[in-house]
């Protein structure tokens, strides 16, 4: 009867069946398959983790799932920053991208990455579209996109409203932009501050339409002269590869664009030159604006190597200075 181990005593076997028991020659092949088959799936998981770190960091905003108006360009941002800022948006950069033709991409997961930074200065104007096979430019090249002011259509009621509004609407949030009130005056200015808050109070009190934010767009409305006949810009496709995209993409992703507030080194002064560069990644959406230029040295590095691959002359070095 064979008992097993028997032949490993056996003083004519050359071999150790005893090993071949234990690891078959098809075991031994299974094994290194699954061996070979869990590193290959660390490996992988490590890179997706590592892809997805650089293509969908944390932080930006969730797309809502409930939109009610899908003329406001930022929309995610609805509830998140104060309500000048949100009527800013609604008015300005509604005015600002409907003058381009440029699409809302706030208002849904894209199915590709885009990026896209918009310049509004007082004297012209772009936009660049980053994609992973394109660059999409449009450069204002006559008129202005922002309407002529004539408050001259207005009655001297309106006038005054309109003057107030344009300066502290909304009346009842703090101003400017939604910082603390400012200290208390030196003692040889508190009476006057006293007289302006009084008249403040006041206005509020006994003109309560000042409050809505219907009214103010009413006013603006009724003063606005049409530019729109007049604005005109060019566009131009580049094409990249996806090579190219990560680079950009990355640099972006790397600065801490998708930490940062909505304004950046933005001093609220009237009439500035802006940027302002959104984000839809197919998870998460942000936008950042600042006045004049990124002041943070990464994020500026990033938009300069934009400007830049999109041939825009001399705009790339201002975030260089």
């Amino acid at each position: 009867m064979y008992v097993p181990g028997d032949e490993f005593y056996s003083p004519d076997r050359v071999t150790y069946p005893v090993c071949h028991n234990l690891f078959p020659a098809g075991q031994v092949k299974k094994q290194t398959m699954k061996y070979l088959l869990f590193i290959s799936f660390i490996l992988f998981t490590s890179a997706c983790n590592e892809r997805n770190n650089t293509d969908h960091p944390s932080g930006g905003y969730e797309f809502s799932k409930h939109i009610t108006d899908k003329e406001f360009y930022h929309y995610p941002l609805i509830g998140k920053i104060s309500r000048r800022d949100s009527f800013d948006i609604a008015y300005a950069d509604g005015y600002f991208f409907r003058s381009f033709k440029e699409p809302n991409i706030s208002l849904q997961p894209a199915d590709t990455p885009i990026f896209r930074l918009a310049f509004k200065g007082n004297y012209y104007s772009y936009i660049i579209s980053l994609t992973e096979y394109a660059i999409v430019v449009k450069m204002n090249y006559s008129g202005r996109y922002w309407p002529e002011v004539d408050t001259d259509k207005l009655t001297e009621t309106e006038r005054w409203h309109f003057n107030i509004l344009r300066k502290e609407f909304p009346l009842d949030e703090a101003r400017p932009y939604d910082v603390p009130p400012a200290p208390p005056p030196p003692p040889d200015q508190l009476e006057e501050y006293q007289q302006k808050q009084k008249k403040h109070d006041s206005i509020m009190k006994n003109t309560p339409k000042l409050l809505y934010p219907g009214y103010y767009d009413f006013l603006l409305k009724k003063v606005a002269v049409n530019t729109r006949d007049t604005f005109s810009f060019s566009t131009k496709t580049i094409k990249i590869n996806k090579d190219e995209f990560k680079r950009i993409a990355g640099l972006i992703n790397r600065s801490g664009y998708w930490k940062m507030t909505y304004k950046k080194n933005y001093s609220g002064v009237s009439d500035p030159s802006f940027y302002l560069l959104e984000a839809n990644n197919g998870t998460r959406y942000n936008t950042v604006v600042t006045e004049d230029a990124f002041q943070d040295e990464e994020l500026g590095n990033a938009c300069a190597a934009l400007i830049k691959m999109a041939k825009i002359n001399g705009q790339a070095e201002k975030f260089k200075q």
